[in-house]
């Protein structure tokens, strides 16, 4: 991280809670995104990698593959616009 550049770092810990029956954990889960400031706009780079396991059909998986990197730049928007803790 430096003033203009910052890395987030997803690992998945499917073992983290217990198996819980007519779930599917994925046992992989890798990913992140780097922000940038470039200019007065900010260059955001998300990369995953992802293998949901068990019996999810593939248009389903490919549907979460599309989906995510959109609805977590969109959540993201809201937590970079907060204020950063104080300590």
């Amino acid at each position: 991280q430096t003033a203009d550049k910052a890395a987030v770092i997803l690992t998945g810990v499917p073992e983290r809670l217990p198996a819980k029956k007519g779930f599917v954990r994925i046992p992989l889960f890798e990913g992140g995104w780097t922000l940038e400031n470039v200019g007065q706009d900010v260059k955001v780079v998300y990369s995953a990698v992802m293998d949901p396991g068990g019996s999810v059909p593939a248009a389903v998986s490919n549907m979460i593959i599309v989906k995510m990197p959109f609805e977590t730049v969109r959540k993201l928007s809201d937590v970079v616009s907060k204020k950063p803790r104080e300590g």
